[in-house]
């Protein structure tokens, strides 16, 4: 129907069609389900071995260096169009680990077979000619290996993807027998169903994208770039399980992918790019490698091509056989037949037209049907294991912020109860000191006097300068050449002028200092604007904390921001309340008190969390710090605590005292890296055991304690470090942890919640809109997507009680009924109009949010005590004054404890490491 911007409508209140619908789809177990057909390639034991020896040998050379991986994933993504998915290290692995695959293929042809040998003589032939002396014998005994057909083996196999069956606690499984690799391979049947479809109306046949995990229920296909060059929408599917639900959940998530157009600064090693040829339905990723500074005193900001590029150019006529990093990102787009995407990094450069990402809850349903439709016909049906159930949490409507509005009532009554807050937690007034950079000297007279205008005598704030060569680019700072950790010490050791001007001023004063607010740039305008190096926000936590023992935040300058004037305020506020406030676990106690209240369970008097303060990079064989932690809430005194469990000095394991927490977080500074284990054995189980250990040990002191105990485990951060809490073996009758058999019986007083992040699908409420023709008396109907929002799921297909909680966020200039990526019609209504109008709305161009959910388990309450109402209160501790935080209270808090280890191997993380997009 064509638009009539004349037609005017009177238009109803949105009516739900029918249930909230979740993003996820299931099927009926069955070993006479379809058949996943593919083959698994292994390097022999030989193979093996000889491939160590060579790393060992690369490794070992004055300019060190390590097998061409890269070259060889690409030159097996050429080869085998039916790639499913690589091993991240393609199965060359420690010694005395389990062979790993170095792929999975859909190709089951001998012929298919031949192709991925090929890639690997090309590998063995190309990338080793200028391989040192040492290893040519070992690179001998390869070709002899590989002219024997000795080196790759194959085995085929289908797998029963819907032989699904139900473990002890009722919990689903993958068949052993018939479905062994039951998660990878169902994620992978699905991809397959969806490869070459078109789920986004008008974006074009789906690419699937070749996974990096052997072993992982996921799998990921992406669109063609959108006309512009500027993005690629991504449907992820992931299988998903719950305690006690009997069959897999398939979970579908929808995302942008911003593609980049311009370099900002080299701030990773290498960046991701894909190779997206006509007549394949496979995206084939390649790298761009930040090169080497033509000096050894700079550090390179361009990227440059690798050998892996080779590979594409050869094989795709189109793409230029000899080009630089900044022309792909640049130009790549543009190419014909095969357009180079390079995947955006906010450190790293700029999308074209600086989009942001976003997929709206319009697309995100519209894609889903389409799976939907595309997914029936194989057996699958739509998921609708949940029901919604009453809590006593509200939607956030606004930021709840009465210092915003100067001047009036709300903002009067904020002043008064901030005041007697810092009364009662610091005496008569809370002493800090602001520490800036030497470009924000401005901003630093500008904070202090937002500070004192709001808190007046209850704040004493004394300016002081940081020294030069804490905060800038890595390139101009000492030590830039060097390793994270080796920055660091430098970093440390440049802060020791201004600690001795802060005990300067605490001898002259003699008032007690409670916190420091350090206002230093990100970025820095040089040749280029560079951005301050990933190592000094933690060196300055860290030396600070350490020997100040107080909390350490951060601030931008004014100008680092688009909005000004009211926004440095808000913000600078903002870092006091986490400065004054979260730091010592008191943020939270004024916002939780009423939607607790609001609960019929008794509110619990203290509230521990637990977890582990780990390194989240799975594409590393080992991490570095490994910290099981303990924090608690005491909600009646308003007093926070905190512990962990750490390395000592002799080299054994340890728990340290329970302390307030910014007490804790300055003994965590001075702790240094730890690791958890205390000898060169098996340290995974080491790790175990240390950590249930710690865990037992400080539950059952604080069970104890406590009248009436609430317990949060983080189920993301404790993954295999507690059996227990997996899916398949959580026993609310029989808690094992460690040598302890129903621990329960010794935690009888407890409530005993597992939360889990990133394991719930989203749930979209679809709703209709009607209009009537003023003149004419037509009738039109619009769809109206609403995602969940303040809501509580409990799921209805298991005797557990699992519950999903979605929180609340601020939306502003959203409207529900838009598209990300296309026009889409809708009722509208002006300003000072009676009437709304039909009207052609463009596409959506900002930042799409919706809230996450967060799965809550409850695995055991005292006697007479409903599930549900546990439930509604671990909700209620995700409110706070101005959002909702992902985890509840305190587990909120593993984000500050983490800020404050002094492990360097973070920042190098956070450096290398790709964002999601």
């Amino acid at each position: 129907m064509a638009i009539n911007p004349e037609q005017r409508f009177s238009v109803s209140n949105a009516k739900a069609k029918g249930a909230p619908t979740p993003l996820a789809l299931s099927f009926r177990p069955s070993l006479t389900g379809p058949e996943h057909m593919r083959t698994v390639a292994r390097f022999s034991n030989l193979a093996q071995t000889l491939l160590r020896d060579l790393n060992r040998i690369l490794q070992d050379q004055e300019r060190r260096q390590s097998l061409p991986i890269r070259y060889l994933r690409v030159g097996l993504s050429i080869n085998d169009p039916f790639m499913l998915r690589m091993s991240r290290r393609l199965g060359i692995r420690a010694l005395g680990e389990l062979r790993e695959p170095i792929l999975w293929t859909a190709d089951v042809t001998a012929r298919g077979h031949r192709q991925i040998e090929d890639a690997v003589q090309a590998w063995l032939v190309n990338s080793f000619r200028a391989a040192p002396s040492q290893a040519h014998e070992t690179l001998d005994r390869l070709q002899e290996l590989f002219n024997q057909g000795q080196m790759v083996e194959f085995s085929a196999g289908d797998g029963a993807v819907f032989a699904w069956e139900a473990g002890q606690t009722g919990t689903t499984r993958p068949s052993e027998i018939e479905n062994p690799s039951g998660f990878s391979d169902l994620a992978d049947f699905i991809a397959r169903k969806l490869e070459s479809k078109e789920v986004f109306a008008g974006l074009g046949p789906l690419r699937r994208i070749i996974g990096k995990d052997c072993s992982s229920g996921q799998a990921e296909l992406m669109t063609p770039m959108t006309e512009d060059g500027s993005f690629s929408l991504v449907v992820t599917t992931k299988i998903m399980t719950f305690p006690g639900v009997g069959e897999p959940i398939v979970v579908f998530e929808f995302r942008r992918r911003l593609w980049m157009h311009e370099i900002r600064y080299a701030a990773r090693r290498q960046i991701s790019a894909f190779a997206t040829p006509e007549g394949r339905s496979t995206a084939i990723e390649f790298s761009l490698v930040r090169e080497r500074a033509a000096r050894q005193d700079q550090i390179s900001l361009e990227y440059q091509v690798s050998d892996d590029y080779d590979l594409i150019a050869r094989n795709f006529p189109t793409v230029p056989q000899s080009t630089v990093g900044q022309e792909i990102i640049k130009n790549g787009h543009l190419i014909p037949d095969c357009p180079l995407l390079v995947s955006h990094n906010n450190s790293v450069g700029y999308p074209i037209g600086n989009k942001l990402g976003s997929v709206t809850d319009k697309d995100k349903i519209d894609a889903f049907q389409a799976v939907r439709e595309i997914l029936e016909p194989y057996g699958f049906h739509q998921w609708d294991g949940v029901t919604k159930t009453s809590t006593v949490t509200k939607p956030l409507k606004d930021q709840n912020r009465g210092w915003r509005m100067q001047g009036s009532q709300r903002h009067l009554d904020w002043q008064k109860l901030t005041r007697v807050a810092v009364d009662s937690w610091y005496g008569s007034a809370h002493n800090m000191i602001i520490g800036y950079h030497s470009s924000c000297y401005g901003d630093a007279q500008k904070a202090k006097s937002v500070l004192q205008s709001e808190l007046g005598d209850r704040i004493h704030i004394e300016v002081l300068p940081i020294p030069s060569d804490v905060h800038g680019p890595r390139q101009d700072l000492p030590n830039h050449r060097q390793r994270a950790n080796k920055r660091a010490e430098a970093r440390q050791e440049a802060w020791m002028p201004f600690l001795s001007e802060v005990y300067r001023y605490q001898k002259t004063t003699g008032k007690s200092l409670h916190g420091i607010l350090i206002i230093a740039p990100m970025w820095y305008s040089t040749e280029r604007n560079l951005p301050d190096d990933t190592v000094n926000k933690r060196s300055a936590r860290v030396r600070l904390a350490a020997n100040l023992e107080i909390p350490i935040q951060y601030l931008l300058p004014e100008h680092e921001n688009q909005k000004r004037g009211l926004d440095f305020r808000r913000r600078t506020i903002q870092a006091w309340q986490d400065l004054c406030l979260k730091t010592r676990g008191q943020y939270e106690f004024g916002c939780l008190r009423e939607p607790l209240e609001r609960s019929p369970a008794a509110v619990p008097d203290r509230i521990l969390g637990i977890g582990v303060i780990r390194r989240n990079r799975t594409a590393l064989w080992n991490e570095r710090s490994f910290i099981p932690y303990a924090v608690e809430l005491d909600l009646e005194n308003k007093v926070s605590w905190a512990r962990f469990a750490r390395n000592s000095i002799d080299g054994n394991i340890e728990t340290t005292a329970r302390t307030p927490l910014p007490r804790a977080l300055a003994e965590l500074a001075s702790s240094g890296p730890s690791s958890l284990t205390t000898s060169n054995g098996d340290k995974r189980r080491q790790r175990q055991e240390h950590a249930q250990g710690f865990f037992y040990e400080v539950i059952t002191e604080f069970c104890q304690r406590a009248k009436s105990p609430l317990i949060l485990i983080d189920a993301v951060t404790c993954r295999d470090t507690w059996g227990w809490l997996a899916d398949a073996k959580i026993d609310p009758t029989n808690v094992l942890i460690g040598p302890h058999l129903h621990a329960e019986d010794a935690w009888e007083n407890a409530r005993l919640v597992r939360v889990r992040v990133d394991n719930s699908p989203k749930i979209i409420q679809e709703l209709v809109r009607e209009g009537i023709d003023l003149a004419t008396g037509e009738v039109l109907f619009k769809d109206v997507e609403k995602p969940a929002e303040a809501q509580l799921f409990k799921l209805s297909s298991t005797e557990a009680h699992v519950y999903l909680s979605f929180g609340s966020i601020i939306r502003t200039n959203q409207a529900y009924e838009v598209s990300g990526y296309r026009q889409i019609s809708r009722f509208k209504k002006k300003r000072g109009e009676k009437h709304h109008l039909n009207t052609l709305e463009e596409p959506f161009k900002g930042t799409w949010q919706t809230p996450r959910g967060v799965e809550i388990v409850v695995v055991k309450t005292p006697s007479g005590e409903h599930p549900d109402d546990v439930a509604r209160i671990v909700e209620a501790l995700r409110v706070f004054p101005s959002h909702w935080a992902i985890l509840p209270a305190p587990l909120h808090l593993s984000d500050t404890l983490r800020e404050y280890v002094a492990d360097y191997s973070f920042a190098e993380g956070e450096e290398e490491v790709e964002p999601e997009e």
